[in-house]
């Protein structure tokens, strides 16, 4: 799991909704509050970034591009 939070400057107005997009497309639906909790991504090079939408759904602020890289740990078993 990849555990994503975000900060909202100067304040986070009521009625605002946050779209976290996961390698270029939406991660679930957008949601009230700035924290995502990002389950069974596959390893390698990932890139997240955040969009502050409005009460109509148009964005408002982006936040900048992130990239990450995720790595799996595999058990090997010697004989």
């Amino acid at each position: 799991s990849v555990y994503v939070a975000g900060r909202i400057k100067p304040i986070f107005k009521r009625g605002l909704k946050i779209q976290l997009y996961l390698d270029g497309k939406p991660y679930e639906k957008p949601q009230t509050h700035s924290m995502f909790a990002l389950r069974n991504i596959d390893r390698g090079e990932h890139q997240i970034k955040m969009d502050l939408l409005d009460q109509k759904g148009k964005v408002i602020a982006s936040s900048k591009l992130i990239t990450f890289y995720m790595h799996r740990i595999s058990v090997v078993k010697a004989k």
